[in-house]
């Protein structure tokens, strides 16, 4: 049985190793009817939906670098749900300015899959490297 724990590192290690270019389905994890909020692209209903946004917002900002990773550094599962932890660490396309940031998940799974995800990160830091713009607080 695949937990919820081994589907969210399942997710971190295909999106890691999508974004050091290896052919690879990032959302593989995902159910086709997933709910995914995501605090710079919005909310997505539906792994295609998610996949035509996300993608080419990926691409355009982080540039696919052999030592990028994003690493899991802990997770709480209970029942359906885990959290997750993760790290980061890219490079800016136009800036190329390191991006290292560090991401939380909520994730919910159903049937085997993630059917609901809630992503939390530093925007700040994604527009410092990925577009070059600081934010003044």
């Amino acid at each position: 049985m695949t937990t919820p724990t081994k589907l969210a590192v399942q997710f971190a290690t295909d999106l890691r190793d999508a974004l050091r270019g290896v052919q690879v389905d990032p959302l593989g994890t995902m159910h086709p009817e997933v709910d995914f909020r995501h605090p710079v692209v919005g909310v997505f209903k539906g792994r295609d939906n998610l996949s035509r946004a996300l993608g080419p917002e990926m691409a355009r900002l982080w540039k696919c670098i052999p030592t990028g990773g994003f690493y899991v550094v802990d997770t709480i599962e209970e029942d359906d749900r885990v959290f997750m932890v993760a790290m980061s660490h890219y490079e800016g396309v136009s800036s190329r300015i390191p991006y290292n940031n560090v991401y939380m998940f909520l994730m919910k799974v159903r049937d085997g899959m993630i059917i609901e995800v809630d992503e939390c990160f530093d925007n700040a830091i994604v527009r410092r490297s990925g577009d070059n713009v600081h934010l003044e607080w």
